[in-house]
């Protein structure tokens, strides 16, 4: 390892950077102490969940994945989907996976040893003989026939996510220092319920098997891969593109302010409280971007600040904005005509094809337009926005722990099952 250490100087003078790299040579002789963590690694084989955990899981969230365990099996039923469950252990402290199809024997306990593919022939039999697997396949034959994943989508829209928008909304107007215990843990459960609404796999579900659906069509009637399909849907997540336009607007009401320039020319944590003493227009509209947008987690996690709580984060996002030349609406329009440009293209290969393959293509490519995106819409709705709220939940209890002396700062809540600090605040036993 090196250790680097320079003077910047300001390239327009004419200076030189200077830069020097040694060897550290001021680490302690003796690091500190390790304490062991017992590692047991259940039956089976298990997978390292890097996609949701960057990091290790604080204990305060593992609850929610017992919610999660049991929404995604009644979903996976629904659909016909040959996945029993997904199972989680802590491993070691970092979160493990397991995918349990339909029909396998429970793991043996003993010595792990690593079980080889049922032969084609034996996977064939099952499928036709196996009762939890037959069950399956009629639930998938019955989700294909009544058209289960375009309702879903048309769900999503028309009522999960204005549920989801309106409890949220409810949720971020209750003041948790003025409620009682018994409130708060009320409003603990009904955020463990909304977790765990089904739409959260529902809609993902409904999503693969529409954009599945186009591939195909694309495949079989245009030979077109996977990233010359996508091309017919680019720019329809309009859910980040929403906040980049919001961000955009800011940057083009500050450019028209001298003193707002100035200002984020060094943005540091105190720069949002600053922000009315120098322009009150500008200070109330960067207040209600951080309120239409930062009530969300950055990843799947409680103990990490939101971004409405570190709203200096987003102010940079405004300062970067004076500094380079980006216009959502340009990339919009962009994506839009690549996007209509590879619609042109596929009418003009199918114009003589049959009518009826014509007819399957634009059915197919309306129904993916419509179904892509729903599922960066539900992330936000469903997972991100859930989870802001958690935190807000958890830092109430720790609040309300430290002011009773049962402990020593608020973040210590994160490292409590969420189960027990809700025994120690409503002094009850533990429950199982």
């Amino acid at each position: 390892m090196v250790e680097a250490c320079g003077r910047l100087c300001n390239a327009d003078h004419g200076a030189l950077w200077l830069l020097q790299a040694r060897p550290i040579t001021t680490l302690p002789s003796a690091g500190p102490e390790l304490i062991p963590i017992q590692i047991e690694v259940p039956p089976g084989d298990w997978e390292k969940d890097t996609i949701h955990q960057p990091a290790p899981f604080t204990p305060f969230v593992m609850v929610v994945w017992a919610t999660y365990r049991k929404m995604f099996a009644a979903v996976a039923a629904e659909f016909g989907i040959l996945i029993d469950r997904f199972e989680h252990a802590t491993i070691g402290g970092w979160l493990y996976s397991q995918i349990v199809p339909v029909g396998a024997p429970a793991p043996r306990p003993g010595p792990r040893r690593r079980t080889s593919q049922p032969p084609q022939w034996l996977l064939a039999v099952l499928m036709r003989v196996h009762p939890a697997i037959r069950r399956r396949n009629r639930a998938a034959r019955q989700a294909i026939a009544s058209d289960l994943p375009y309702k879903v989508i048309q769900q999503w829209f028309d009522e999960w996510r204005p549920m989801h928008q309106e409890d949220s909304q409810r949720a971020l107007a209750v003041d948790l220092g003025s409620i009682s215990d018994q409130d708060l843990a009320a409003e603990f459960d009904r955020r463990i319920e909304v977790v765990g609404h089904p739409a959260h796999a529902m809609v993902a579900f409904a999503y693969f098997v529409l954009i599945y659906e186009l591939g195909e069509v694309c495949r079989e009637l245009l030979g077109w891969g996977t990233p010359k399909m996508l091309t017919l849907l680019e720019g329809l997540s309009t859910t980040s593109a929403k906040p980049a336009r919001q961000l955009a607007d800011l940057a083009k009401l500050a450019h028209d302010k001298p003193a707002i320039r100035e200002l984020l020319t060094a943005v540091d944590e105190t720069t949002p409280a600053r922000l009315a003493e120098v322009d009150a227009g500008f200070a109330a509209a960067f207040a209600d971007y951080v309120e239409a947008n930062g009530h969300r987690s950055i990843r799947w996690d409680v103990i990490d600040p939101n971004l409405a709580e570190t709203p200096h984060l987003l102010l940079r996002l405004v300062a970067d904005q004076l500094t380079v030349e980006f216009s959502p609406d340009d990339a919009a329009d962009q994506a839009r005509r690549r996007r209509e440009q590879a619609a042109d293209e596929a009418r003009l290969l199918l114009a003589r094809r049959p009518e009826a393959d014509r007819r399957r293509f634009q059915r197919a490519l309306t129904r993916a337009r419509e179904a892509y995106p729903a599922f960066e819409d539900r992330v936000w709705w469903t997972q991100s926005v859930q989870w802001a709220l958690l935190r807000y939940l958890a830092l109430e209890i720790g609040r309300r722990l430290v002011d009773r002396g049962q402990l020593d700062a608020v973040e210590d809540v994160f490292f409590l099952e969420a189960e027990d600090a809700f025994c120690v605040l409503l002094r009850v036993e533990y429950r199982q």
